[in-house]
C-alpha cells in the first residue's frame, strides 16, 4: 500500500498511547480535509497510521466516521531522506527491504511526507554493458521510474556484461570495440572501429573485434578482411542466457522508440529516458491500466 499522493496523507502529533482502541476512539468524529484518506500519528518516537472513511458532503472538511488500522509503533519505522521522492513507488519499495519493518513513513523531498506499507517490487532485468559505470540503461531506467507514470514498484536488477573483463581475457595483442569508450582501461591495446584507424602494420591476426554483426559488417567493409569477433549482441545473449522476469536491453538495430519481443524489451542504443519509460510501461502491461 502506497498512497497516490501525499496531498492524501493528514499527520498528527497526539498525546494519547497508539494503541488500537485509543487511536480509533481518539479520532472516530474528527474533522478532517476533504481529500485526506490516512491519517499519521505521532507520539514522541512512536508511529502508527490509519485509514479514514469520512461522512458524505462537499465541505471543505469532514467528519471522520471509521477507523482502520493499518499499523502500530511495534512495526512502524519513520525515516527522513531529503533525496527521496515520496512520490515514487519503486524508492519507496526498496525502503522497506531496507529497513525491515512492515510499514515506513518517510519525510523525504520538499519534507513532503507519506507512509509505504507491505509492499513489495516487479523484478525488472536491466541487461547492458560496462562501462560507463554506471550503465546508462540502467540510469535511464531509474530515472523513468521518478517520471511519476510508472506507478508499480519495480526493483531495478542489472545484469553486465564488463568489456574490460572480456578484452582482457584475448590473448591478442590488440581489442577493438565499435565506439571510443574513455573509461576502458583493460590493460591491452585498444582501437575504435568508428575511428577507422590503420591496420595495415598491425596484422589480423593480432585483433579481437568486441561488438556485434553489425561491427562485423563495419570492419569487413572497411578491411576487406574478417577478423575474430566476440559478440556481444544483447539479444543473443539474452536468448543464450534467458530470462525469467521481464527484461530491458538495447540493440543498434533500433533507431528509435522500442521493440517488443515476449519478455524483453529492446531500446535504441541512444534511447531516452522516455524511450525507456514508454518501454517499460509497454513491458509490464501498464499502459493498459
Amino acid at each position: 500500500m502506497i498512497p497516490q499522493h501525499c496531498r492524501e496523507v493528514s499527520v498528527k502529533r497526539v498525546s494519547f498511547p497508539l494503541t488500537e482502541n485509543a487511536i480509533t476512539k481518539k479520532t472516530l468524529g474528527k474533522l478532517v480535509y476533504t481529500v485526506t484518506n490516512y491519517v499519521i500519528l505521532n507520539n514522541g518516537r512512536d508511529w502508527a497510521v490509519a485509514r479514514i472513511n469520512k461522512v458524505e458532503g462537499r465541505e471543505l472538511f469532514l467528519g471522520i466516521k471509521k477507523v482502520e488500522i493499518i499499523s502500530l509503533p511495534a512495526n512502524t519505522a519513520y525515516v527522513e531522506d531529503a533525496s527521496l521522492d515520496v512520490l515514487n513507488p519503486s524508492a519507496m519499495a526498496k525502503i522497506v527491504e531496507e529497513i525491515g519493518k512492515e510499514t515506513v513513513i518517510v519525510k523525504g523531498k520538499f519534507e513532503h511526507i507519506s507512509f509505504v506499507h507491505k509492499e513489495t517490487s516487479t523484478p525488472l532485468i536491466i541487461f547492458d554493458v560496462i562501462p560507463p559505470k554506471p550503465p546508462k540503461l540502467v540510469k535511464l531506467a531509474e530515472s523513468a521510474l521518478g517520471t511519476g507514470r510508472i506507478r508499480k514498484p519495480i526493483k531495478i536488477v542489472p545484469r553486465l556484461v564488463d568489456l574490460n573483463k572480456l578484452a582482457r581475457a584475448r590473448k591478442t595483442r590488440y581489442v577493438m570495440f565499435p565506439c571510443h569508450t574513455p573509461t576502458l582501461k583493460c590493460g591491452k591495446n585498444t582501437l575504435y572501429l568508428d575511428q577507422a584507424p590503420d591496420l595495415s602494420k598491425l596484422g589480423l591476426n593480432n585483433i579481437t573485434l568486441i561488438g556485434c554483426e553489425l561491427s562485423l559488417r563495419t570492419f569487413t567493409t572497411l578491411y576487406r578482411e574478417q577478423p575474430t569477433l566476440i559478440d556481444i549482441c544483447p539479444k543473443k545473449i539474452v536468448a543464450q542466457q534467458g530470462v525469467g522476469e521481464k527484461c530491458i536491453s538495447r540493440c543498434c538495430a533500433i533507431d528509435k522508440g522500442y521493440e517488443r519481443e515476449g519478455n524483453v524489451t529492446y531500446v535504441s542504443w541512444g534511447a531516452t529516458v522516455g524511450d525507456v519509460e514508454e518501454a517499460i510501461l509497454n513491458l509490464l502491461n501498464l499502459n493498459l491500466e
